[in-house]
């Protein structure tokens, strides 16, 4: 059975939050307090704002991936960028074309959108290498990168 990206919905709310705690746990913020609660209200916001998107990747009806980002304009213009939130496969399905249709859907949403660019980030620092192999591939362009400073 192939993969199928599809919109979130309300209902898919806990199996998005069950899989951001997986992403949580797996990245480089597994020190940063989880906080369940505000999760499911940000993915129910998401859901509900069309500034947003969601879309999940399934196979054989399981929710193996998500992405989430949003419209925004820039600092210095009226135009408007997609921004990520997370981009996230399970491990056991990392290497199929799940990240692809994703990123592809994510893409045609700025699109849709008139956004200027869509941009990603892997701020997770899940296999950074191998991902940032793939955004080029799929025709992203690094811009720099990010750099964290821990205050506590």
């Amino acid at each position: 059975m192939s993969i199928a990206v599809r919109k979130g919905t309300h209902a898919d709310v806990p199996l998005m939050v069950a899989m951001g705690k997986n992403m949580h746990e797996e990245s480089a913020f597994a020190p940063i307090a989880w906080d369940n609660e505000k999760t499911i209200r940000f993915s129910d916001n998401a859901i509900s704002d069309n500034n947003f998107c969601v879309f999940l990747a399934e196979l054989n009806n399981e929710i193996i991936g998500m992405i989430i980002g949003v419209v925004q304009p820039y600092y210095f213009s009226q135009e408007t960028q997609l921004v990520d939130f997370l981009w996230y496969v399970k491990p056991e399905h990392r290497g199929t074309t799940a990240g692809v249709e994703l990123i592809n859907a994510y893409i045609e949403f700025g699109k849709s959108k008139g956004c200027s660019e869509v941009n990603m980030q892997i701020g997770t620092n899940i296999h950074p290498e191998k991902t940032g192999e793939l955004l080029k591939k799929l025709n992203f362009t690094s811009v720099g990168g990010t750099y964290v400073h821990s205050v506590t």
